[in-house]
């Protein structure tokens, strides 16, 4: 799936470009970062609904991109080895819930947009949108 084929009636869930409007105005000090990212949220337009026979396909994509998020940011941390910053984290979920991240845990695609939600809160706050200019 390419840019040029998420134009027509598949699934748009990965269509390029930037989602969030310009940064808002200071926020005032409030220091909120999720709550300044809902206010700009609330001008973006949702996806429809991907298409059952592109999911598979649109879930690669995402899994690919955040691959790329994530080798991009543990290098920016200093991290150097993908494979062990990943069982690192597979060490610290099962000292917290007892076990690793299973496949049939039952939790579907509902950890993964409320992780991503917080990483963007995360980046934003990296990089001080809020901030006064």
């Amino acid at each position: 799936m390419t840019g040029d084929d998420m134009t027509g009636d598949g699934c748009r869930c990965l269509s390029g470009g930037p989602l969030l409007p310009d940064p808002p105005p200071p926020s005032g000090g409030h220091g909120d970062v999720l709550l300044d990212l809902a206010e700009r949220a609330r001008r973006i337009e949702p996806f429809p609904p991907c298409p059952p026979e592109e999911r598979d396909e649109a879930l690669r994509e995402m899994l690919d991109s955040a691959v790329a998020v994530a080798r991009g940011l543990c290098s920016m941390c200093g991290v150097v080895d993908l494979r062990a910053a990943i069982l690192e984290r597979r060490e610290i979920g099962i000292a917290r819930y007892s076990q690793p991240l299973r496949y049939d845990d039952g939790r579907g695609l509902v950890d993964a947009a409320q992780e991503a939600l917080d990483l963007c809160g995360y980046l934003a706050r990296e990089i001080g949108e809020d901030a006064p200019r």
